[in-house]
Formats: C-alpha cells, structure tokens, sequence
C-alpha cells in the first residue's frame, strides 16, 4: 500500500512536511486550542454561569465606583489585620509569609480598573457590593489564578479563608483609591 506524499504543515510560516495537516510541532498546539474550544462549550454560557444582565448592571457600577485598580490594597489591608491579630494569639505566620511574597505581583493601583473582582472567590463569596473591588486585567487574572478553589484542590494555591480566618474578619474589607 502506498504511502501518503508529504505535505506543508498548514501553521503559516512553518515549512516543515508532515503527512498529516500539521508537522509534530504544530500538532500539539492546535490540539491544545481544540481542548480550549471544548472547555468553553462544556462551561456554559456567561449568563449560565450567573454573569447575565445582572451582573452586567452591577460590574458597570462597580469600575465606576473603583476607576483603579483595587487589589493590591485590599491583599496589603487584609495581611495587615491578619497580622496583628496572628500576633495577638501567636498563630503560624506562614500562610501570610506566602501572601506577602505574592504581594509584588499586583499592580501599585496605578492602572484602570477593566475587570470585577470577588475578593472571597465564588461561591463561598456573593455579588454583593462590599465583596467586589474593581481589578486591572493583569492583577485580576494572577488573583483568580492564585486564590481560585480549582488551584487549592490541586495544591497550588493559597485559601482566602484562612487568611480570613487569621484577621478574624467575616469579609474583606473594600478599599476605595483615593481620588
């Protein structure tokens, strides 16, 4: 049985032969876009996911009450108090150690805030006004990406909780930049 001819992989400016439509390199990178695709369909919708004309209304207001970006304040308040009152009961002061060091992250509140953030991640957090704080895109994604549940189960992350739990505060506070 005869082989196939060789072809041109199809990712522009490559070259390279393949038998197949892309050469080996290319292959795995436009797999990767197609798991992308399929995760996008397997999640739903924004409104399915309780980001409908709801929360288009509230996040409108939201970035108008926060212009600036918001995250870095409320992560330096909240290590402050979760500070001071690890000190008073000398708690193991780890998690905050951790928390600093992802301090150097964020923005310094310079940059206009484009996206809302919950500060206590859904859905232990709510969409209520005191649990949501304008964010820059940057800051944004590295918080969700550090304190989403999902990183937490697989041990990458750090739980809000008990950084909630050591500053003996229900909720975090919301920092408004000054104008």
């Amino acid at each position: 049985m005869p082989n196939r001819p060789l072809r041109l992989c199809e990712q522009p400016g490559c070259g390279r032969t393949s038998a197949m439509r892309y050469c080996l390199a290319h292959r795995r990178i436009n797999l990767s876009s197609n798991s992308r695709r399929d995760f996008d369909q397997r999640r739903g919708s924004s409104s399915k996911r309780g980001y409908g004309r709801r929360w288009e209304k509230l996040r409108k207001m939201i970035l108008a009450r926060d212009p600036l970006c918001c995250v870095r304040a409320n992560m330096l308040e909240l290590i402050v108090m979760a500070r001071h009152a690890s000190m008073v009961r000398n708690s193991d002061m780890s998690v905050l150690t951790i928390l600093e060091l992802h301090l150097k992250h964020f923005c310094n509140g310079t940059r206009p805030s484009t996206d809302v953030d919950h500060i206590i991640p859904r859905p232990a957090g709510d969409d209520n006004e005191d649990n949501l704080q304008g964010a820059c895109h940057e800051c944004h994604s590295y918080k969700t990406a550090v304190f989403d549940s999902k990183f937490i189960s697989r041990g990458r992350g750090i739980d809000i909780s008990t950084i909630l739990s050591l500053a003996d505060r229900p909720r975090a506070k919301r920092h408004t930049p000054a104008k």
